[in-house]
């Protein structure tokens, strides 16, 4: 059942913020956003002006005489929305070890960011940074698919609580050495659960900030969108997951705070991956043998992978990857998972490793 406060929650994005004008707002977004609402809706738009628009969509709201932005325009496609509620932003912070008391030449954490502008900055920034923050060896590639930090991230800026005292809290980020926390403030809303969110019925598309939502489902992004509206953000988390033979997520909600860990497995990395580093004496150059390590490194952060997989990851031609594997077989560093010559041949570390 809906508590007093989450339902006078839902209306909090659709307050007008009477400091700011139509000037704050990105000219070229809202009217890429007008432009998708007519396209979406031509018999409700196709003739309307865009003053009226504006009004309609719950952009500007008209306070004794004057029109303002709301708070979901000005979180959609503000230019800066911090110059007027500073702390309705994301800051990402990485730590030495797995709790923030870990401390590295003493500083409790080894990088620390925060990030400002509209939700579509917000959300390409955080993962711009979190797949950097997060890549393996010295290629570009994030031990989390791309789709989870996305979703991940859509999902905590969309549905966080915005509610007056709500403001004064950042959505934080944390980066530990086995797992990543995203934390925003405000629990679940209206009839979810932790329960419903983990299981295969969780579809329901249930929004706290329906105005921010509307808004944020023709805001541009990429090639599509910021968010969907499909209810189907952690569901898509949870089969990627599964598909990359990743852990799966833990979630956890009070009433005033949102959380979503990733957890990770153990930390190995194409420099370093093992005691003693038997990947010199297996391959006769350098370049092989860090090419070796970035494959021992891609199988310690999945349960396994395919040789079609590792051949992609690692940019390495069929033949190629099979000598690889074919040489860490024989060492005992890796194991397959299936009789030899089997079509769904999979890879994975030994279990000793």
């Amino acid at each position: 059942m809906m508590t007093p406060t989450e339902f006078f929650q839902s209306a909090y994005d659709c307050e007008p913020v009477l400091e700011a004008s139509i000037d704050d707002l990105n000219a070229q977004t809202l009217q890429k956003v007008l432009c998708r609402q007519r396209q979406a809706h031509p018999r409700i738009f196709g003739q309307m002006t865009d003053s009226e628009m504006l009004s309609k969509l719950g952009i500007l709201k008209e306070v004794e005489g004057k029109r303002h932005p709301t708070l979901a325009a000005l979180l959609a496609f503000g230019t800066y929305p911090q110059q007027f509620f500073p702390k309705l932003c994301v800051t990402i912070t990485q730590y030495a070890g797995i709790d923030k008391s870990t401390t590295t030449e003493d500083k409790p954490n080894v990088f620390s960011q925060t990030l400002c502008g509209p939700i579509s900055d917000l959300l390409y920034n955080s993962v711009k940074l979190l797949v950097e923050l997060t890549k393996i060896g010295d290629r570009q590639a994030s031990f989390f698919p791309v789709i989870v930090l996305v979703e991940a991230m859509s999902n905590a800026l969309q549905h966080r609580d915005y509610s007056p005292l709500a403001r004064h809290a950042s959505i934080e980020v944390n980066l530990f050495a086995d797992r990543l926390e995203m934390t925003n403030p405000g629990g679940l809303y209206g009839p979810q659960s932790v329960e419903l969110l983990l299981s295969d019925e969780a579809r329901l598309s249930i929004a706290r900030n329906q105005r921010l939502s509307m808004l944020l489902e023709t805001t541009p992004f990429g090639d599509g969108s910021v968010v969907e509206n499909r209810g189907a953000g952690l569901l898509t988390i949870r089969e990627t997951l599964r598909y990359y033979g990743l852990p799966a997520p833990k979630i956890e909600s009070s009433l005033t705070r949102f959380r979503l860990t990733l957890p990770m497995h153990r930390p190995l990395t194409s420099e370093a991956p093992l005691a003693n580093d038997p990947t010199a004496k297996l391959f006769r150059t350098p370049k092989t043998a860090k090419i070796a390590r970035e494959l021992l490194a891609r199988l310690a952060h999945r349960e396994s992978m395919s040789a079609p997989e590792l051949a992609q990851a690692l940019e390495l031609s069929r033949n190629s990857i099979f000598g690889y594997l074919k040489t860490l077989v024989a060492s005992n560093l890796i194991e397959p998972t299936k009789p030899a010559r089997s079509p769904d041949q999979r890879y994975r570390l030994k279990k000793s490793l």
